[in-house]
């Protein structure tokens, strides 16, 4: 994992020109209605808006936040990188697992259908924590499995209600888990089949959430 590139973080050392690679500003990777391509940090290390789905996270949707949902939308705190919020439990996995042991996904094993299940999408990111929020502090190209590249079920939000911490009373970077976007009403996701929806910030949470698991076996209508 490449270290954060924050505006007070060191240049990470330069391995394989890794950082050569995250100084291109991909313009793919920023969504026209947040922010044009632009590097962050000492470096100016490029950012992306988009992250993949990796299902249902066991925890709390943000890092600085205790509040976790009751069931079916919460489960008890496990670790980001475990393979419980890896994608590796059946029924609770996503589009995108890690591969810390050398896992990979394959097709058949997305049993709700390559048209209701996430495969990516946009992230949540508050206006003031571009580039220094926990999910926007690394390099587009290797930031490991973190919130600045998967993001999980919780329901989606906009860019106003995406919490944002309090700096001058000394609250550190948030781990936001949401996906969201800076659209007035709406976020854009790409499903498996290669479609790119839009869906209702009101989206009705359940719904989002078989959406975002490739094997619960919920039926989306």
């Amino acid at each position: 994992m490449a270290a954060e590139d924050g505006p007070f973080w060191p240049v990470p050392h330069n391995n394989s020109n890794e950082n050569d690679v995250a100084q291109q500003w991909i313009s793919v990777f920023y969504c026209p209605t947040r922010r044009e391509p632009q590097g962050y940090g000492i470096a100016k290390f490029g950012r992306s808006d988009y992250a993949g789905c990796a299902g249902f996270y066991h925890g709390p949707p943000d890092g600085n936040v205790s509040f976790i949902p009751e069931a079916p939308l919460g489960a008890p705190k496990a670790p980001t990188r475990s393979r419980t919020n890896g994608g590796l439990v059946k029924g609770r996995g996503g589009a995108i697992i890690w591969p810390r042991e050398f896992d990979k996904r394959s097709l058949v094993e997305i049993k709700d259908g390559l048209s209701h299940t996430i495969m990516f999408s946009e992230k949540a990111l508050a206006l003031t924590e571009h580039g220094v929020d926990g999910g926007d502090n690394e390099r587009w190209n290797n930031t490991g499995w973190d919130e600045d590249a998967v993001r999980w079920h919780f329901p989606p939000k906009s860019e106003a209600a995406t919490y944002a911490p309090d700096r001058a009373n000394g609250e550190d970077d948030n781990w936001n888990r949401y996906f969201g976007s800076s659209h007035y009403s709406v976020i854009n996701a790409g499903l498996c089949d290669g479609s790119v929806p839009s869906y209702s910030f009101d989206i009705d949470a359940l719904i989002w959430m078989n959406l975002c698991v490739i094997d619960d076996g919920a039926t989306i209508r």
